[in-house]
């Protein structure tokens, strides 16, 4: 029946299938080997899958790029979190499928201290093929490579990605880990999981991920992790988390000095938490912050502590501290014994998109 048909009737059902399908219908007989391998029906495929836009030329081909490149990277593409680096820049890596290549970036934070800026992007690579199969790895309009990079597998789930060239490595050479997009906020609860850039003093600007516990019912044990790291707390290591089930009752005067508010961690008062409540919140003159608050009232606020060290990591330990938080997208972490509150923004989109 497909085969009595013209060809771009044929073309326009193979146009329909995925690329298994393709693959399979390729084996049934010659006419539609070759049908297959027309790159409009391999254009499609990666439109669909990918959500990115092939541009056939004479020497560039849908099809063989598909074969060479984005199916035996395609489990690669996504964010991943760095392991190589203990502090300091390109905490995160970005692959992912774009025009006739994949890209491979880091995301770093902004090089001012305004948690307002957007996310930077640095280090792109790009990967991509001839009509051929003749690999080209490029910064810019610099080719650095010319042969697949090479993945290996680690203890877990990390991956070893670099590329190396005539036996030496060149461009890129990253142990990470898959870094899944954060579940969407659930009704009546305070906020959603999700990746924050935050201010932490002299060091700059941090990524954060905040975590909540496995059941939703209180913010009890949410915590925030870093992804990016300083000299005193690195990658990976826990900066803060929440202690208590309820909220803080606060009043006007416990916010009068750093004094207080430490009166009020010692000698707490708890309310439930309730949706759409409010306290006014205006942190004391002795306390030290990057920049203006530009918020009046917060939600909700929990008792915790938060980790310092020594330069190098050295004598780590939790200090009392207290979670505010003032907005979906919004919250910030008071370092009692620092005197200091650092503010945190949600970049998840600019993220994952």
């Amino acid at each position: 029946m497909l085969l009595s048909l013209p060809a771009e009737l044929q073309l326009t059902i193979l146009s329909k299938l995925d690329e298994k399908s393709l693959c399979r219908i390729a084996r049934t007989c010659t006419l539609l080997h070759e049908l297959t391998k027309d790159d409009s029906l391999w254009s499609k495929v990666i439109s669909r899958q990918f959500n990115t836009t092939c541009k056939i030329s004479t020497n560039f081909s849908p099809r063989v790029f598909y074969k060479t490149i984005l199916h035996p990277f395609k489990k690669l593409l996504g964010i991943w979190k760095r392991h190589d680096i203990q502090f300091y820049g390109g905490g995160l890596v970005k692959i992912s499928a774009k025009e006739n290549c994949i890209e491979v970036c880091c995301l770093d934070v902004p090089l001012t201290h305004d948690i307002e800026d957007s996310m930077r992007v640095s280090g792109r690579l790009s990967i991509t093929c001839d009509n051929s199969g003749n690999v080209r790895i490029q910064i810019g309009e610099e080719i650095v490579a010319e042969t697949l990079p090479k993945i290996e597998w680690l203890e877990n789930g990390r991956l070893h990605f670099y590329i190396k060239e005539n036996d030496k490595l060149a461009s890129i050479d990253l142990i990470c880990s898959p870094l899944k997009e954060p579940k969407p906020r659930i009704e009546n609860f305070p906020i959603a999981e999700g990746i924050f850039l935050g201010t932490y003093g002299g060091h700059g600007l941090e990524i954060i991920q905040l975590t909540l516990p496995d059941e939703l019912t209180t913010m009890k044990d949410s915590y925030g992790l870093k992804i990016t790291g300083d000299p005193n707390v690195a990658c990976e290591k826990v900066t803060f988390r929440i202690i208590d089930e309820d909220c803080l009752d606060p009043e006007p005067a416990d916010f009068d000095s750093i004094e207080d508010i430490e009166q009020l961690y010692h000698n707490p008062r708890y309310i439930k938490y309730s949706e759409g409540g409010t306290f006014d919140f205006d942190p004391p003159g002795d306390m030290y912050m990057d920049s203006p608050l530009k918020f009046k009232q917060c939600k909700g606020m929990w008792r915790g502590e938060a980790q310092v060290a020594w330069h190098g990591g050295v004598n780590p330990r939790f200090i009392p501290a207290i979670f505010v938080h003032f907005h979906e997208d919004y919250f910030g972490v008071l370092f009692l014994e620092l005197g200091s509150m650092s503010m945190y923004r949600r970049v998840t989109k600019e993220i994952f998109t």
